[in-house]
């Protein structure tokens, strides 16, 4: 018998009827009832609800940056731009180069240090503190500086 499951037959060579085997039958019909489904839909609901509290709780470090809420330190670009106040412990916490800089002893000094930056432009440099920050990068802002962010990692 033709199986319109499990058989290598073409479809359009297949008798006009829907006939299965013995096999994909036993196999469909040992399947777990729908039951399940509610409870792996109320699973991940949960799981949505605890990851939608965490995304609203790190937004938070997004807000710090944008109003430069308690900054410690002031990275400058290369361009001779204006410094971007940032966090020290955000900083270090996210990429394992600023940890390595601010470890240093170079670094521990008052919170009007300045690290500058030379390979990265204004713009280029907010938009490597906005991914830092917020784990996220707009579409437009990764094309545009994508080489020079892929440095800058």
């Amino acid at each position: 018998m033709d199986c319109s499951i499990c058989s290598s037959m073409p479809f359009i060579l297949r008798p006009p009827r829907n006939t299965i085997c013995g096999t994909c039958y036993e196999g469909a019909r040992n399947q777990q009832p729908l039951g399940n489904l509610s409870k792996w839909m109320t699973s991940m609901k949960e799981i949505e609800e605890d990851l939608n509290k965490k995304i609203s709780f790190l937004s938070g470090l997004i807000v710090a940056f944008r109003d430069q809420i308690h900054t410690d330190i002031q990275l400058k670009p290369g361009n001779d731009g204006p410094s971007i106040p940032a966090h020290r412990a955000l900083l270090a916490a996210r990429s394992e180069i600023f940890r390595n800089m601010l470890d240093s002893d170079g670094c521990k000094a008052p919170p009007s240090d300045t690290i500058t930056l030379s390979e990265l432009n204004t713009e280029e440099l907010e938009s490597l503190l906005e991914f830092l920050y917020s784990g996220n990068l707009g579409w437009d802002k990764l094309e545009k500086h994508v080489y020079s962010l892929f440095l800058a990692a």
